[in-house]
């Protein structure tokens, strides 16, 4: 029996969302996914990785030195996203939402 393209395309959508499930650590059931991970991962992770900070060294996600530098809150983390230094990518609302990058601030705050 042939398939319609609806058909074929709703199989489509579920494959690219189990496998997104997947590959963020999700697939077991009830498990919530950590948007803040995830989308850390996706923006944020490439300079950041494991908290540190290839570009500039010493400017590290490491939460002693947030505090120390006053980016011990999540609006301050919010702040710096959407205002950043020379050296760090601007997040505009565009491109991230005010929750997306709460979820990433959360996530920084919560994990180095």
């Amino acid at each position: 029996m042939k398939k319609s393209a609806p058909s074929l395309l709703a199989a489509l959508a579920l494959a690219i969302l189990v496998s997104a499930c997947a590959s963020s650590g999700t697939s077991t059931p009830g498990k919530k996914v950590d948007v803040g991970k995830m989308l850390f991962e996706q923006h944020c992770a490439i300079c950041h990785p494991d908290g540190r900070n290839l570009i500039r060294p010493e400017k590290t996600l490491v939460r002693e030195r947030l505090e120390k530098v006053g980016l011990s809150t999540t609006g301050a983390l919010v702040t710096l996203m959407r205002h950043p230094g020379p050296g760090m990518k601007t997040f505009p609302p565009e491109t991230l939402t005010n929750e997306e990058v709460t979820a990433i601030a959360r996530y920084v705050l919560e994990t180095f």
